[in-house]
């Protein structure tokens, strides 16, 4: 809207507050309270209109949390059950394998008796260098 519309929209607002005063100066006390009433009538319907839709808002948006708590409940219980239902067939898994591997070594302990095959040492085994006492020689420090 250029300069010389936004003058004209002035001048139509201001020829609309000029006709508002002087008919208000020509009515009478009378005549201006009931107008004032009306008004405040209207202000207050407005706000009473205005606090029940934003009371319903609340209450929607009370609603939509309520259900977007219980959805995310819903989910993680979901998700635990998963887990656990996972953790169960790993220990089931686990505890298959491990009777395999006891069996396994039930059967070989069976078949290969402890000591069977294995001949006794030729001689006892010969002491390490550092494991030896060495006697110093006469006139010389012990190290």
């Amino acid at each position: 809207m250029d300069f010389t519309q936004r003058l004209d929209v002035l001048q139509g607002r201001v020829a609309e507050a000029r006709k508002a005063v002087q008919a208000a100066a020509a009515e009478s006390r009378v005549q201006l309270k009931s107008r004032i009433d009306r008004a405040e009538a209207d202000l207050d319907k407005a706000a009473h209109d205005t606090e029940q839709k934003a009371d319903r808002a609340g209450a929607a948006a009370r609603s939509k949390w309520a259900q977007m708590r219980a959805d995310a409940a819903a989910k993680r219980d979901d998700v635990r059950a998963k887990i656990d239902k996972r953790n169960r067939e790993l220990d089931a898994k686990d505890a298959a394998d491990e009777a395999d591997w006891a069996e396994a070594e039930a059967s070989g302990a069976l078949d290969h008796p402890p000591g069977a095959g294995q001949l006794p040492p030729a001689r006892p085994p010969v002491p390490s260098r550092s494991a030896r006492t060495r006697t110093p020689r006469p006139g010389r420090p012990a190290r």
